[in-house]
């Protein structure tokens, strides 16, 4: 955005009497910038610059009375005046610059011309000093020159625009700017017109910026870029840092101008992603404030083992939302959530033995004291739900294709086991109240207390039960409740559980050799 005024200067003699004056052509002119970057959708805001002038003429008379050359100076009232204001933030560049190289001033008539001065001089040198280097020679004094204020002659301007003011902020009362001439005339120049046309631009400064590189996370992150403030020329004319930010148990996906979720994918910005180093645009800018862009870190975690995943890890973590680990035994993933004080699985455990061995009727599920919930490996032979209701053998069972209710997984289900299979064969028997120690949960997860369970019931959302029903006498029923077991005992041959039924979760208890869900809970 820019303002553009043609400045004639002009000597004219007659007789002894000499008068250079610049006319221009002068108004109020807003200007208002607007984008035309086909990669750029921004919305820019208006910017006015305008350039005012009150007075349209500055004249000098010079009466020679040597030979060595007379000076003279505009008087104020002589000399031109205007101003110039703006709302840009970050102010505007005034250049004045000439129409050629000669910095001459020429009287077409009598084909003579008035040479510019050579050096900035002051008015005092201007006057007294060597004929030879001042004598018929012409400058000019703007109030401002190369951003300070100029009380000295000087040389005229060629083709290169030259800064006579730049400011660094909005203005809303008017910045008031002169140009005076001066010049030393002998009798040796001919009387008439000597004139040239210069330019003066107000050009609104480069627009204010503010990037912010955020880590997201609440956590411990090193590498982060600092803040960057400075100007550019247009919405898409900022380069990103080259850094990338590192975090433990995550990867850097980069960054998300918009809002991200840390512990999802980079399809969790809400927004435009970039990579280190790219060009960055900002979906909308203005040339009026600085313009600020909170850039989010995305961050994907890294695979993490179930049984490595602490409680205090899942308060930090998994309080708002899912995450997602891997069970060490088999590779099996699930959604863990932070709930009323424990760290939930909020998804159906769907294991089945460290290794597994098959015949025709029976499998042995190898179990390994480092990776499961017991106290020394185990092999367990296991037989499926379909053979019915036992106290002593482990059972479960994998649902088939038409068990799994519409809308939902193979994975969301899980696998069915009776309390034998849940306990890891710790609690046999059709009379055990003893209290559950070991159970076929990750090594460092156990499978909740009553109470626990009790203490979600208002929690469902949080939980994400499912549905699927309970196996019981060899036969799947109820399929639209979901039920899980617990480790506490209500009597010899029934231990509490958690069921839901489509509206809400309660606690009941029910018979350990029917086949329920198991979810288990951090230790």
């Amino acid at each position: 955005m820019h303002i553009k005024k043609a400045k004639k200067l002009r000597m004219v003699s007659t007789g002894a009497f000499c008068v250079l004056g610049v006319i221009g052509f002068l108004g109020v002119f807003p200007i208002t910038k607007t984008s035309d970057d086909a990669e750029a959708t921004v919305t820019p805001a208006t910017t006015t610059l305008t350039m005012t002038s009150s007075s349209t003429t500055a004249s000098v008379s010079v009466t020679p009375m040597s030979s060595n050359g007379t000076f003279a100076t505009s008087e104020s009232a002589d000399e031109v005046a205007f101003t110039v204001t703006t709302n840009n933030v970050t102010g505007y560049n005034l250049t004045i610059a000439g129409s050629d190289d000669t910095r001459q001033l020429s009287n077409t008539d009598a084909a003579a011309t008035l040479d510019s001065i050579s050096a900035t001089t002051t008015a005092a040198d201007f006057a007294s000093g060597a004929a030879a280097t001042y004598s018929n020679k012409w400058g000019y004094k703007p109030s401002f020159y190369n951003g300070a204020a100029n009380t000295n002659y000087l040389q005229a301007p060629t083709t290169t625009a030259e800064t006579l003011n730049q400011t660094t902020s909005a203005n809303t009362t008017a910045d008031t700017y002169t140009i005076g001439l001066g010049a030393r005339v002998d009798y040796t120049k001919p009387v008439g017109t000597y004139t040239n046309t210069f330019v003066i631009e107000a050009v609104a400064n480069n627009v204010a910026y503010q990037i912010n590189y955020l880590d997201n996370s609440g956590a411990t992150v090193t590498g982060l870029p600092a803040a960057e403030g400075s100007s550019i020329a247009t919405a898409s004319a900022f380069t990103l840092d080259t850094g990338t930010p590192t975090r433990t148990g995550y990867t850097f996906q980069g960054w998300c101008y918009g809002t991200a979720d840390y512990t999802t994918n980079p399809t969790g910005c809400t927004g435009t992603t970039y990579q280190a180093g790219d060009n960055f645009v900002f979906t909308s800018y203005s040339s009026t404030s600085t313009n600020t862009a909170n850039l989010y870190a995305m961050w994907k975690l890294d695979k993490l083992y179930i049984q490595d995943y602490t409680k205090a890890t899942c308060q930090t973590d998994a309080a708002s939302g899912n995450v997602t680990l891997t069970d060490k035994r088999d590779n099996n993933d699930y959604t863990v959530r932070y709930i009323n004080g424990n760290c939930w699985m909020t998804q159906n455990l769907r294991y089945q033995g460290d290794t597994v061995g098959s015949t025709s009727t029976t499998t042995s599920w190898i179990m390994k004291s480092a990776t499961s919930n017991i106290s020394t490996d185990t092999t367990m032979t296991m037989t499926d739900l379909t053979a019915g209701n036992s106290y002593d053998v482990a059972r479960y069972h994998v649902p088939t294709s038409t068990q799994i209710p519409s809308g939902l997984t193979a994975n969301d289900i899980g696998v069915w086991y009776n309390y034998a299979a849940a306990s890891a064969m710790t609690i046999t028997g059709s009379s055990n109240q003893n209290p559950q120690t070991y159970d076929i949960c990750p090594k460092g997860w156990r499978l909740p207390t009553n109470t626990e369970q009790s203490g979600i019931t208002s929690y469902a959302s949080a939980y994400s039960p499912v549905t699927g029903g309970v196996f019981n006498g060899g036969t799947l029923l109820t399929t639209g409740y979901g039920f899980w077991w617990s480790s506490t005992s209500y009597s010899a041959t029934n231990r509490y559980y958690l069921y839901w039924y489509g509206s809400s979760l309660n606690t009941s208890y029910y018979g350990r050799g029917s086949g329920f869900y198991v979810r288990c809970v951090r230790s």
